[in-house]
């Protein structure tokens, strides 16, 4: 009897933990959320109330030749406040000749200087005013970061650490073409830079709140007419997200942000 009775809580013990184990399992899938799930909770620029980004771009002519290859290096921060609206950028050439340039979006006028020059105001280009960090960033190419992040959700590999998000996208033979078409859709090999043949990103975000850390990515870049390689690379870093509460206008840009043009 004391055998059976035994048996019976053995086998109790065993069914009550293979349904604990089921509800754990099951708790474990729910909170899992997808990859579409934690993409769409990504927070992009335009949704921060306010923030400072840190970036550095390195751009690589003739890259295919080692005895002709040069390259550009150039950093710059942009600081933006939504409320009311201002973005005041400034950028540094490291050369030979370090030409500088900085700027700023006040409501709907746009001031801009080089090498500590006079400041200049003219009116914003609604394009411009809706999308400022290609502009000041990227130039003359539609690759951004919100751009390649976005538009290419399905090539990335999303991994995970304590407290970090991280996207990765590496671009291979089976996906360039699919990729050029997303970017540049019917112009995808008349890009300033010529035809896209290469692309590599990183993004990293909180995991609390979805906001975003970093950045980088690489692009080769091939012109067909000489068979050069440009390369170009971008990393940023964003500081004080939402908690950015004022930006520093010089008198002068105060003085033209109230006179006619």
């Amino acid at each position: 009897m004391k055998r059976y009775l035994m048996l019976l809580l053995i086998i109790a013990i065993l069914l009550i933990g293979c349904s604990q184990n089921r509800k754990n399992n099951s708790t474990e899938s729910a909170e899992v959320p997808s990859k579409k799930e934690i993409f769409d909770k990504f927070v992009d620029e335009k949704d921060l109330e306010s923030y400072i980004l840190k970036v550095n771009n390195e751009e690589i002519f003739n890259a295919q030749s080692d005895e002709k290859k040069y390259t550009a290096i150039s950093e710059g921060s942009l600081e933006m406040i939504k409320e009311p609206l201002i973005y005041h950028t400034k950028w540094q050439d490291d050369g030979d000749k370090k030409n500088e340039r900085e700027s700023y979006v006040i409501d709907k006028e746009f001031f801009y200087r080089e090498n500590n020059g006079n400041w200049n105001k003219q009116p914003v280009e609604e394009e411009v005013k809706n999308d400022e960090e290609k502009t000041y960033f990227v130039g003359k190419t539609i690759i951004s970061s919100s751009t390649i992040l976005k538009l290419l959700e399905s090539y990335y590999e999303l991994t995970e650490s304590e407290d970090t998000y991280i996207a990765k996208l590496d671009s291979g033979s089976d996906n360039i073409d699919e990729i050029k078409n997303i970017i540049f859709g019917k112009d995808k090999n008349s890009s300033f830079f010529g035809e896209l043949i290469s692309l590599k990103a990183q993004y990293s975000f909180k995991k609390d709140n979805y906001y975003p850390i970093s950045f980088e990515w690489k692009a080769k870049f091939l012109n067909k007419d000489n068979n050069e390689v440009m390369e170009i690379k971008q990393t940023g870093n964003y500081e004080q997200i939402n908690k950015l509460e004022n930006i520093e206008i010089p008198q002068e840009v105060k003085s033209l942000l109230n006179s006619d043009l």
